[in-house]
C-alpha cells in the first residue's frame, strides 16, 4: 500500500512546477520591457540634446537677426545711406542654422496616446508638453531679443546720439525697423501659436511653420528691398 502522504506530496509538488512555456514567456517580457525601457531612455535624452541646442540658437537669435540686418541697404535718420553687404556664405549659414532651431523646438515626434502601432506616422505623431514649453517661450525670447538686439546695433535709436536726425520725426527710423524686424517678430508670433496648438496640430506642422515663414519671409524681404522699400525710406517723411 502506498503512503497516501507521499501520494499528496507528490502531487503538491507536480502542481508546484512551473511550465516551460510561462518561463520563456517571463524572460521574453522582462527583455522587451528592459528594452522599452532602454528605448525610452535613449529618446529622452535625444530629445534633451536637440531642446539645448534649440535654446541656444534662440538665446542668439536676436543678434543673428540684428547682424542679417547688415545685409541690406538701410537708411541712417542722421543723413547717407550705409550700404548693405554682398550675402555670403556667412549669411546662408546663419539663415540655415536658425531655420533649424525653430524646427528643433519642435522636439522629436511621438505616437499620440491610444494609437496602435501601425498608426505611428509623420503625419500623426505629436510633440511633446516639454517641447511645447520651449516652442512658446522660445517664441518671446525671439520677439524680445530681436527687438533688442536691432536697438542695441544701432545706437541711434535711443536719441542719443551727437549728431541729431535729419527729420524731428528721424525718418526713417521706425518704418525701417519695423520692415527689417517683420521676420523675426513674425516667427516668434508664430512659436507661441504652435506651442498653443500641441493637442491639435501634429508635430511637422508646429516644425514646418516657424521655419518655413522665416525663410519665406526673409527672401520675400531681400527681394522687395532696394526695388520697393528702400526708396521709400529714402523719399521724403511721411
Amino acid at each position: 500500500m502506498s503512503d497516501p502522504s507521499s501520494e499528496g506530496h507528490g502531487t503538491l509538488m507536480a502542481g508546484d512546477e512551473q511550465d516551460p512555456n510561462d518561463q520563456l514567456g517571463g524572460r521574453a517580457s522582462s527583455r522587451a520591457d528592459r528594452g522599452a525601457a532602454y528605448r525610452r531612455g535613449g529618446f529622452l535624452a535625444v530629445q534633451a540634446i536637440v531642446l539645448m541646442g534649440a535654446v541656444i540658437g534662440l538665446l542668439v537669435f536676436g543678434w543673428v537677426t540684428a547682424g542679417l540686418s547688415f545685409y541690406v541697404t538701410t537708411v541712417d535718420p542722421r543723413g547717407g545711406t550705409d550700404p548693405g553687404k554682398a550675402l555670403d556664405l556667412t549669411w546662408a549659414a546663419l539663415v540655415l542654422w536658425m531655420a533649424a532651431t525653430l524646427v528643433a523646438t519642435t522636439g522629436l515626434p511621438r505616437r499620440r496616446e491610444g494609437a496602435e502601432a501601425g498608426e505611428h506616422s509623420w503625419r500623426r505623431a505629436r510633440g511633446g508638453a516639454g517641447a511645447a514649453v520651449v516652442q512658446g517661450l522660445g517664441g518671446a525670447i525671439v520677439i524680445g531679443g530681436s527687438l533688442l538686439g536691432y536697438f542695441l546695433s544701432r545706437p541711434y535709436t535711443f536719441g542719443g546720439s551727437d549728431t541729431p536726425c535729419i527729420s524731428t520725426s528721424c525718418w526713417p527710423e521706425r518704418p525701417q525697423a519695423i520692415a527689417l524686424l517683420v521676420p523675426a517678430l513674425a516667427v516668434g508670433l508664430a512659436l507661441i501659436a504652435m506651442a498653443l496648438l500641441v493637442d491639435r496640430w501634429p508635430w511637422w506642422i508646429r516644425a514646418v511653420v516657424p521655419a518655413g515663414a522665416w525663410l519665406v519671409l526673409l527672401s520675400l524681404q531681400y527681394g522687395i528691398w532696394d526695388t520697393t522699400l528702400l526708396p521709400i525710406f529714402q523719399g521724403p517723411p511721411r
